[in-house]
């Protein structure tokens, strides 16, 4: 919730957003802005985030599927790409076989 905070009180103070970068909630609320979704959007969005009902888990790996979640980002942003974002958006995350940082662009 800090994130949308802090979004709310850039736009209050009519603060230009250049860029965004953002890892797991960050993220997440940055795509959102990054693609235009307004304060009210992004409110009502986590409002209604179960994050349990997001949650796959494949019993043989203990990972999650990722359908769930996948099905989640679908029905907000559509198939909206990094690079059709209206502001600029890096998300940054973490291999899981290497531990390296990976940087999306694209």
């Amino acid at each position: 919730m800090a994130h949308i905070g802090i979004y709310r009180y850039l736009l209050e103070h009519n603060v230009k957003i250049s860029c965004i970068s953002g890892t797991s909630a960050g993220a997440i609320i940055g795509a959102a802005i990054a693609v235009g979704m307004s304060y009210e959007d992004i409110i009502h969005i986590v409002d209604d985030l179960n994050v349990m009902k997001l949650i796959d888990i494949n019993l043989r790996t203990g990972f999650l599927k990722g359908e769930k979640i996948r099905r989640f980002f679908e029905s907000v942003f559509g198939q909206t790409r990094l690079e059709d974002c209206i502001i600029p958006l890096i998300i940054t995350s973490v291999d899981i076989n290497t531990g390296e940082q990976v940087i999306h662009k694209t």
